[in-house]
């Protein structure tokens, strides 16, 4: 048997003294690969999804959470045996190898059929979408049935076998009663609940207890209306209406999609078996969908999340209720409602269920223009066949390709024990020189400031800004090989946090504000694995998990990954090097000095992200070398990478002791730029990372990990004060 512990697998090599023979990769990302194993005469041709912890990177604990999410899904794999739920078989592990063996869907999925469909300008018909979704609530509602809420539906996750049977994937981040809410967060995120944002519902952003299956009706909906529309929901125009994007949706099925859409969850249908039972009422009965010719076979599943006529398909053999391992407990916070009625053409339905009260607020959306076409609406007796062939045709010419999820930023425990913060300073003071020579500071030559112009700023009031603030900066050189550039950023106020108006923004950015700071020095360039390398050198601290070994041949690169922790070691020996007070950025700060004035959505301006202009979105699939995107992505006063790259720490907490988080307007003097005495404690971390999307690069975007949590997508720059 090979060593696969250190390296990724490759077609040819086999897992388990050769029970796995791999026969191709099929989907990747961040933390897992997929791959499609070779089947025999006796066995089976299956999907492995393989973590590998050396070869990822990964700590213990993100090792043990994604062992604990496969045990899941095999266990409710065996509870939910239905037809169109995707079968899980078992999960195994070899040293740091962890494998979860699944049937394989060689139909590929709904996110590659849509894609196809988008790349030839066409949309998929109506009748194929009610029977693809209808497939979906059948699996669903056996889920529901089981108060089992599946929290990540989207369309990666739906996918179909060799006869185009849907097979509904990945129950990893379930809500299964009686486990906490809460799951170890392998992104970058305060919802309090997992999943993938673009798909989640209003209540699974914001509320902690547990959610209803009116919460999977919402996510949906959000499929359904991609489906049909062609347009991700989020990027639509808040209450964008399915009808007014394509003129032959029926009636019944607009409805039913703004009642699935509603974002109070008591408006909903309360569950899949309830949609399922709308559909059937309206939709013609068809064949079973057939297999699409030419399919893509490669199915791109993300890591991270990975019947009757009202009633889902049951197993042939139940498991008794007392033997069952989720009983049929009620959740906390129901109580009994008659869902809204929907009306067409005379007929009507309507139900009792146990469902959540209050309403919650709405998910952010991407502001975009929604046209509305002059085009007449077709005869409603128009044969779906001619168009079902027509599709056909279409997906067979285009070639899927793996649709990747990014998602904001990581969550991760460390990889290893960690030095305390507490005890950093006692620790340099045993370990530095004293009668080390202290930092010569010298102006750099960069140029001075352009002429001011006056700029509308974002809560509204006209001030004189410069398009490029850039001041002459000073160099430090406290040791051989480590050499900062600081840029300044003088006193004065500027607008801190979202306004409203920003359909990316969300609750923790909010609201905006205005306030003043002192003049301080920001370095214009995240600290690098060479520097870092350094001051490692010099003091022999040891780091979370900042490996020379690993970070060989990118001595220019920021360094990660790097713990809260690690990056205030790295100031504090600065600070007893030069004698001049280095340290971590303040939230303020960072957001000052990455938006100065203006009130600007990203360093750059209000233009768009781009990958002219950062590293993010996975786009380079690695950290690039510092300043490799100036100055067109340069901040107003010539600062580096302040969005996207790495994950920049900053001194500020994010929560107090009793695990509140501190609220805006930001107050420097209320306890959240203090050296807690409490554990866990939460730092602010900003700008995003090559791993998230264009919504975590925004200047107010905020996220926050333990102090102590250290992921290759984390690292800092530094703050000299005057």
């Amino acid at each position: 048997m090979i060593n696969t512990a250190s390296m990724p697998l490759q077609p040819g090599q086999s897992l388990f003294m050769g029970k796995y023979q791999i026969d191709a990769v099929i989907g990747t990302s961040v933390y897992t690969r997929l791959y499609r194993t070779r089947g025999t005469t006796s066995v089976p041709v299956h999907m492995l999804r393989v973590v590998q912890r050396e070869a990822t990177e990964i700590g213990a604990a993100v090792f043990s959470e994604y062992r604990r999410r496969f045990q899941t899904e095999v266990k409710l794999s065996k509870l939910l045996n239905h037809p169109n739920i995707l079968r899980v078989h078992e999960t195994n592990r070899d040293g740091d190898t962890l494998v979860l063996v699944m049937e394989y869907a060689s139909g590929g999925s709904l996110a590659e059929r849509l894609q196809a469909l988008s790349q030839i300008g066409k949309q998929m018909p109506i009748d194929d979408c009610v029977h693809i979704m209808l497939e979906v609530t059948d699996a669903l509602a056996a889920i529901h049935a089981e108060n089992i809420v599946h929290r990540n539906l989207k369309p990666s996750k739906v996918l179909f076998s060799e006869e185009g049977r849907v097979k509904l994937s990945d129950l990893g981040l379930a809500q299964v009663p009686g486990e906490p809410v809460s799951r170890l967060k392998l992104r970058q995120s305060q919802m309090p609940h997992p999943g993938t944002p673009a798909y989640m519902s209003p209540e699974q952003k914001t509320i902690s207890d547990y959610i209803s299956p009116a919460s999977d009706v919402y996510s949906l909906g959000l499929i359904l209306f991609e489906m049909i529309t062609g347009h991700v929901h989020r990027n639509m125009r808040p209450g964008s209406q399915a009808s007014k994007l394509r003129h032959d949706i029926p009636a019944w099925l607009d409805q039913l999609l703004l009642r699935m859409l509603d974002e109070n969850a008591n408006q909903r249908p309360i569950d899949a078996a309830e949609v399922g039972k709308l559909l059937r009422d309206h939709a013609a009965t068809r064949p079973a969908f057939p297999r699409v010719v030419g399919a893509p076979a490669a199915i791109a599943l993300h890591p991270f999340e990975s019947a009757p006529e009202a009633a889902p398909v049951r197993s042939a053999q139940p498991i008794a209720l007392a033997q069952r391992p989720f009983g049929k407990a009620t959740h906390p916070k129901r109580r009994m409602r008659k869902s809204t009625t929907l009306r067409h053409g005379g007929s009507s339905s309507a139900s009792m269920a146990l469902q959540p009260s209050g309403s919650v607020p709405p998910p952010p959306r991407d502001a975009q223009s929604s046209g509305e076409s002059g085009a007449p609406r077709p005869h409603p007796n128009k044969s779906w066949l001619a168009v079902f062939v027509i599709v056909l045709l279409c997906v067979a010419l285009g070639v899927g390709s793996a649709v990747l999820v990014s998602q904001p930023g990581l969550n991760l425990n460390p990889f290893t024990a960690m030095t305390s913060a507490a005890g950093t300073a006692e620790f340099l003071s045993r370990t530095v020189e004293p009668t080390r020579p202290r930092l010569k500071v010298t102006p750099s030559q960069t140029p001075a400031p352009a002429t001011e112009t006056p700029v509308e700023s974002a809560v509204g009031t006209t001030r004189a800004v410069s398009p490029t603030l850039v001041a002459p900066a000073l160099v430090l050189t406290p040791a051989l090989g480590i050499s900062i550039e600081f840029a300044r950023v003088p006193e004065g106020d500027f607008v801190m946090g979202s306004s409203d108006s920003d359909p990316q923004s969300v609750p923790i950015e909010k609201p905006q504000h205005r306030i003043n700071l002192p003049e301080f020095y920001i370095a214009k360039f995240e600290v690098t694995n060479e520097q870092f390398a350094v001051f490692l050198q010099s003091t022999g601290y040891t780091p979370t998990a900042w490996l020379t070994t690993t970070m060989s041949g990118k001595p220019n690169r920021p360094a990660s990954p790097i713990s809260w922790a690690d990056a205030n070691a790295f100031c504090e020996w600065m600070s007893m090097e030069t004698g001049r007070v280095i340290q971590l950025p303040t939230e303020a700060q960072w957001e000052k000095a990455a938006r100065g004035t203006d009130g600007r959505l990203y360093p750059w301006g209000n233009q768009p992200p781009s990958g002219a202009l950062l590293n993010y979105d996975l786009l380079v699939k690695d950290t690039s070398p510092i300043g490799q995107y100036s100055p067109r992505g340069d901040s107003p006063y010539g600062i580096a990478d302040m969005a996207g790259n790495v994950w920049e720490w900053t001194n500020t907490l994010f929560n107090d002791a009793q695990g509140q988080a501190y609220a805006y307007p930001y107050d420097s003097r209320d306890g959240r730029e203090l050296l807690p005495a409490y554990s866990p404690a939460y730092r602010v971390l900003r700008g995003g990372s090559y791993l998230n999307d264009g919504s975590y690069v925004r200047d107010a975007a905020r996220g926050a990990d333990d102090q102590t949590q250290a992921h290759k997508g984390y690292g800092f720059r530094i703050v000299l004060m005057p």
